[in-house]
């Protein structure tokens, strides 16, 4: 009976993740993101960041100072960053949103990807 419901209890959380990625939409253009995300302040538990409209991006992640300066290239958002002072070098990035979370999805949009929540 325990292993049934610890299956259930798996599948409903398996099935809400993926209903929750199909309700991300794509942001394509600059003047939406600009609209949705820029200079509002991105939560993610203690980790926050705010890209900024006059270009950079500023912020807090993993208990260390992170700085960036970004472009809108090619439908993604791209940043050359900071974080400490570790030189992240520059990383174009697929965004994604869904309500009030926003997803950046890092190396063109194949690589790890990190949610944050707007105000």
């Amino acid at each position: 009976m325990r292993i049934t419901t610890l299956c259930l209890a798996c599948v409903a959380t398996l099935a809400a993740t993926i209903l929750h990625a199909e309700n991300f939409k794509r942001i394509n253009s600059e003047a939406d993101f600009r609209a949705l995300v820029v200079d509002r302040k991105l939560t993610a538990g203690k980790d926050w960041m705010t890209v900024k409209s006059d270009g950079t991006t500023v912020g807090r992640i993993f208990e260390q100072k992170f700085n960036a300066a970004w472009v809108w290239q090619n439908r993604m958002y791209c940043r050359n960053a900071v974080m400490g002072k570790r030189q992240l070098g520059t990383d174009c990035q697929v965004v994604r949103i869904a309500g009030k979370s926003v997803e950046f999805i890092r190396e063109y949009g194949k690589g790890k990807s990190g949610v944050m929540q707007l105000p």
